[in-house]
């Protein structure tokens, strides 16, 4: 990266776990797009939230070897630096998003990500690392043209120094106490030159990452169970101004009742996903109930009501959305959120339409 190298030292580390996985969690929705399905990221610092921003990188299929993670695309590294095509003299590849902190605060996060690489020479570098930063502010002034990134108020970093076997995706995660003063997160994805430095053309020989999530970590076990995948920071769906903790994830969601052994909800998801055109929802209710299923964006706008105030039966139920809005016109490809609420109960799923 042209300014700041992010990739931190060990003493940074609070809590590192380091898993060879084929498979994972379900998405924890604080990143959007963490499965790096939507497209390029920009080619600067980012100064707004949700999108993923930095050095030269690309959103690829599977190559050299390696397949996604999940879903069908992942991320490259490229080089370290968004203003010019060859090398440049920083030694990391740091891809950001940042993510609105006010409703965070106070709460205990975990965030993860996937890595794999190549083995191409003796020269091939082998480092990764997972950042998360917290700062006071504005999002913009996190990239105002100023030489300096602003100063966090806390920090946490995970390196990993990765093996060759492309066949299995190294995961990393870290433990973050979000300040109580936090105004927005900065996550960041990196790989190192930390073998060999170029000094012309590409500067990573094949370097991905994938499967980037962050969530709640309402028990701080270090691994997000089913009814701590957080939801989307801006998408507040009991309407009470906040995130709250748990309020949100896949399968049950909000604050248990006496009898929520009976009443609990649960999503099945969606299949395919991702998906073009059409995706079946899925969901299981222990009783007769009724029901709305709805779209919304990313931002938290409505797209599509496909079951509003309906008996639904007891058992699995299934629903199909054909990637089109309440006005029947289809939508663009991206990431978009199902949510499901049932008599007091409420569950929110992802998934992404491909173009």
């Amino acid at each position: 990266m042209n300014r700041r190298s992010y990739l931190g030292g060990a003493a940074c580390v609070l809590a590192v776990f380091v898993l060879l996985t084929c498979c994972g969690p379900v998405r924890a929705e604080l990143i959007v797009d963490g499965g790096f399905e939507a497209g390029t990221p920009e080619l600067s610092l980012p100064d707004v939230f949700l999108i993923w921003a930095g050095d030269r990188t690309a959103t690829v299929p599977a190559m050299s070897g390696i397949t996604p993670a999940e879903g069908v695309r992942m991320l490259q590294f490229i080089n370290t630096s968004w203003t010019q095509q060859g090398a440049s003299g920083a030694t990391s590849s740091d891809l950001w998003q940042l993510v609105d902190a006010a409703p965070l605060r106070g709460q205990n996060l975990l965030l993860s990500a996937r890595f794999n690489r190549v083995q191409v020479d003796a020269q091939t570098d082998t480092r990764f690392a997972l950042n998360i930063y917290a700062f006071t502010g504005a999002p913009a002034s996190f990239d105002n043209n100023d030489p300096n990134l602003p100063a966090s108020i806390g920090h946490e970093n995970a390196q990993l120094l990765s093996d060759a076997d492309p066949a299995t995706w190294e995961t990393v995660a870290i433990d973050f106490a979000v300040p109580a003063n936090a105004d927005y997160l900065g996550v960041s994805v990196s790989a190192a030159e930390n073998i060999h430095n170029d000094s012309s053309g590409t500067e990573l020989d094949g370097h991905f990452a994938d499967a980037v999530e962050l969530g709640v970590d309402c028990n701080g076990n270090g691994v997000f169970d089913a009814v701590e995948i957080a939801g989307h920071p801006s998408l507040d769906w009991n309407g009470d101004g906040v995130i709250d903790n748990c309020q949100q994830g896949m399968g049950v969601v909000g604050a248990p009742s006496a009898n929520s052994g009976r009443d609990r909800v649960t999503l099945c998801g969606a299949s395919p996903n991702p998906f073009n055109p059409v995706t079946t929802l899925a969901f299981d209710l222990p009783r007769p109930m009724v029901v709305s299923l709805r779209v919304y964006d990313v931002s938290g706008r409505l797209v599509a009501g496909l079951l509003d105030g309906e008996t639904a039966r007891q058992g699995r139920n299934e629903v199909a959305w054909r990637g089109r809005d309440a006005a029947g016109r289809a939508v663009p490809s991206g990431v978009y959120f199902y949510r499901l609420e049932a008599e007091g109960n409420a569950a929110v799923g992802r998934m992404t339409l491909l173009e």
